[in-house]
């Protein structure tokens, strides 16, 4: 694939320039289903720690990368670094953190550093988020992000990087939502996999991250939001 040879690229430079590189959503997640084909991505997002952002720039300048916009800003305003490609056939986004500060509820970077696994044998090389983490992020950057109006694909990475989970990932899972503040979104997007792809969640799992005083969200939600 063309985005996975431009990913390599990227992190060889970033390896180059002495900078941990995280690789984050489209190829990560792509690594989770039979077949990464199934699993299609374009922009290339990775993070890459704060104090090093400039080193990263750097190094993805040499590679024929500009900043879309101003730097100052994106570390004022914003949470990554959005760079494209001279031809304008690429882009990529470098995160030093996977959320605005205002948000409800947070995805600390020093746990998701210290979690963080690498990157499956014979793929792009990198580290990426433990599965627990991607979980959070994907529920996160979906529900907050993008008011859960992403489609059936997020429901459907969720469906693939849970399929094989027992009892001790799905309360590893609440129990991090409960501690980040991410119960809500965790929640929300659990819900709409269950009623739109069966997803089989364990009962006592909904219940921890059902908000106090909440009532179970409508049986018909997924039909509302997709049809």
């Amino acid at each position: 694939m063309v985005a996975e040879r431009r990913l390599v690229r990227v992190l060889r430079a970033l390896e180059a320039a002495s900078v941990p590189a995280l690789v984050l959503k489209g190829p990560a997640i792509a690594a989770w289903y039979p077949d990464p084909a199934l699993r299609p991505y374009g922009d290339l997002d990775v993070l890459v720690p704060r104090t090093q952002l400039d080193e990263a720039v750097g190094a993805l300048e040499g590679l024929g990368y500009h900043c879309t916009y101003s730097r100052a800003w994106s570390l004022e305003y914003g949470y990554d670094v959005p760079m494209v490609r001279d031809d304008g056939r690429s882009v990529v986004e470098l995160h030093w953190r996977l959320d605005y500060s205002e948000w409800v509820g947070r995805l600390p970077v020093k746990d998701l550093w210290e979690r963080a696994v690498p990157c499956p044998p014979g793929g792009q090389g990198g580290l990426q988020l433990e599965a627990v983490d991607m979980v959070l992020h994907l529920c996160s950057h979906a529900a907050i992000k993008h008011r859960a109006h992403l489609g059936l694909r997020p429901l459907c990475d969720l469906a693939q990087i849970t399929r094989e989970w027992e009892s001790v990932e799905w309360k590893r899972l609440a129990r991090r939502a409960n501690d980040y503040g991410l119960a809500r979104p965790v929640y929300l997007m659990l819900t709409l996999a269950q009623q739109a792809l069966g997803l089989a969640v364990p009962v006592e799992v909904m219940f921890a991250l059902l908000p106090p005083g909440s009532t179970p969200l409508p049986p018909n939600l997924a039909c509302l939001l997709y049809t």
